[in-house]
């Protein structure tokens, strides 16, 4: 066991190095133990490689470390910890610091960990990045609004269609025209 983070060493075997190596293996993921004050017992390489600090770094640091200034003001650390006591699980999605000061939008899952007798023990957190993909959506998004105002106001009657022939859009213009709408063509 590492005596500074109380995590198992891949090298030690057994199922403790089989969980680590398992835990260090989700590279997009941040997977990191609390204790019950909120501090970092436990830090994987996905956490480092996503967040900048290393497991040296951040063991014993309060979690707040890793939420923006005002969210640390308005207390959301404590708070989110306390949401997942009550609840059993707290997830959402909401922006996260980097080491280097930089923000990230954070799809975040924390939970209570209980031992047999219901007490606390702690709370895994898992973090995921995920800010790239809802950059693609409100592009997409965008783009199907663009579609939509076209397809509206052309003054001609307009169909697509997929490489197999299905409707993919009816103008305004077509469904007067063809007398059917859009709902009724798709696909």
């Amino acid at each position: 066991m590492d005596r500074r983070s109380g995590s198992a060493h891949p090298e030690e075997g057994g199922l403790a190095g089989e969980l680590s190596l398992l835990v260090d293996a989700a590279h997009d993921y941040a997977i990191y133990m609390l204790d019950p004050a909120g501090n970092v017992t436990l830090w994987n390489k996905g956490a480092e490689r996503m967040k900048g600090w290393t497991e040296a770094d951040v063991l014993g640091q309060h979690s707040s470390l890793f939420y923006p200034a005002d969210q640390r003001e308005a207390g959301k650390p404590a708070q989110d910890l306390e949401t997942a006591r009550i609840q059993g699980r707290l997830e959402e999605e909401a922006w996260r610091l980097r080491k280097d000061g930089s923000e990230f939008l954070a799809h975040v899952t924390i939970a209570p960990l209980l031992d047999g007798s219901g007490e606390l023990r702690g709370f895994s957190k898992i973090v995921r990045d995920v800010t790239e993909q809802r950059a693609i959506e409100r592009r997409l998004r965008a783009s199907a609004a663009h579609l939509e105002s076209i397809l509206s106001t052309v003054p001609d009657a307009m169909v697509v269609i997929d490489v197999h022939g299905h409707i993919l859009s009816f103008s305004r213009t077509a469904e007067k025209l063809f007398g059917f709408s859009e709902e009724e063509v798709l696909g």
